[in-house]
């Protein structure tokens, strides 16, 4: 006699294997850390603050949340080596191989600040939708998500930020300001005749003229003059308008002659225009170019006139002696040969300080020449003096308890 058949038994439920646990890690922290970087990043986009303070936030934001992504990434239990492996490659390689093919003004602090906080977003979201059968699981299509990402910084490039650390980006095939304003001027260093407009009196007085950065007394103080500040009653009347370089220089006025700095292509060029007209009177140029992805492109100081002459200090480091009715070179320096400094990160920004005969410039460095002062007449050397390795403002000539 059979014994009879034991009564079926329900099935155990089945414990998914290693790999299966592995596939979706825990996600609520890096969704956290996400949601929080970007509420943050439009926050601080969007209120009034001082640049630097801006600056920092924006470094220091993107510095943390790779720090704390990394961190999640490795040490979670959830994921494997091999899809650790290739998730780092894809959030920090593809900024590796995103600098080496973009535009140069895409640098690879840009990349680290912009787009690793994307792509890592964007990995999460992923993995977030694949979890939950939004989308296909497949790994090939994060690798396509992250290449497309990536692939965006190589399409733009950045025309510098503004004051609010937004970066002025367009499209990398379109031209540039300096390009449409190169195709429209006339190139070399042709100089129109003098002659036509006022000459410029070396004896100008610096009380009535506009003589270097900030003015005659380097405060931005307009003195013995009145104008009408409501501009809705009496609005200002546009005489000529005239395009010019990039640069950060400012304008020295003499008579009825501008000058200012500007960046022409390969060539950092000292320009003086016609105060009536627009007009360019003469310009000259050096060779030389000084580029930064945050500040752009040009010469960062003002010119400085003084006994019929102009003073200019260039993005990387040459000071000249102009002659200021010709453009004639009186003397020229390199303050780096003279310093033994480096051009500084963000380039040489002193406009140079007139005073008893003296061009006062700031160099830096390590050496006992931080702050460099040469002979007016000759350009010679006459001393030098510690100043501190870095700095980006300008001499400026003081009397301190009776003593100048």
């Amino acid at each position: 006699m059979k014994a009879p058949s034991p009564l079926p038994e329900s099935q155990p439920p089945e414990i998914p294997t290693g790999s299966e646990r592995a596939r979706f890690p825990k996600l609520k922290f890096p969704v956290t850390l996400i949601a929080i970087y970007w509420l943050l990043y439009v926050i601080a986009a969007n209120i009034e603050k001082p640049y630097f303070y801006g600056f920092l936030y924006q470094m220091g934001s993107a510095a943390l949340f790779a720090l704390c992504f990394l961190g999640w990434w490795w040490f979670n239990r959830g994921i494997s080596l091999l899809e650790k492996s290739v998730g780092f490659a894809l959030v920090f390689g593809g900024a590796l191989l995103a600098v080496r093919f973009s535009h140069r003004s895409i640098s690879f602090p840009t990349l680290l600040s912009a787009g690793i906080p994307l792509v890592a977003s964007l990995v999460v979201l992923w993995i977030l939708a694949a979890k939950r059968k939004f989308i296909s699981s497949s790994r090939i299509t994060l690798v396509l998500l992250a290449g497309i990402a990536w692939s965006y910084f190589l399409l733009i490039r950045s025309d510098g930020v503004n004051s609010a650390l937004k970066a002025e980006t367009r499209w990398r095939w379109t031209p540039s300001a300096e390009e449409l304003f190169l195709a429209r001027k006339p190139g070399g260093t042709e100089k129109q005749n003098p002659s036509q407009t006022s000459p410029v009196s070396p004896a100008a007085s610096i009380s009535t003229e506009w003589t270097g950065f900030r003015g005659p007394a380097r405060d931005g103080v307009v003195r013995g003059m009145k104008i009408a500040t409501d501009w809705k009653k009496t609005p200002p009347e546009q005489i000529w308008r005239h395009p010019v370089g990039p640069a950060w220089s400012s304008m020295t006025v003499i008579g009825n002659r501008l000058y200012t700095q500007e960046q022409r292509g390969d060539k950092e060029a000292v320009v003086c225009y016609d105060a009536l007209t627009g007009s360019q009177i003469w310009t000259h140029e050096d060779v030389t170019r000084f580029e930064e992805a945050v500040s752009g492109v040009g010469p960062r100081s003002t010119p400085t006139f003084d006994s019929g002459r102009i003073l200019t200090l260039g993005a990387t480091g040459i000071l000249n002696c102009l002659d200021a009715a010709t453009g004639n070179v009186v003397w020229s320096r390199d303050i780096k040969q003279d310093s033994g400094a480096k051009a500084p990160l963000w380039g040489f920004s002193c406009s140079p300080l007139v005073v008893v005969q003296k061009v006062v410039v700031y160099a830096g460095g390590d050496s006992d020449k931080g702050l460099l002062a040469y002979r007016l007449e000759s350009g010679e050397l006459l001393w030098g003096a510690p100043a501190g390795q870095s700095s980006y403002s300008s001499a400026q000539f003081a009397t301190l308890a009776g003593m100048p």
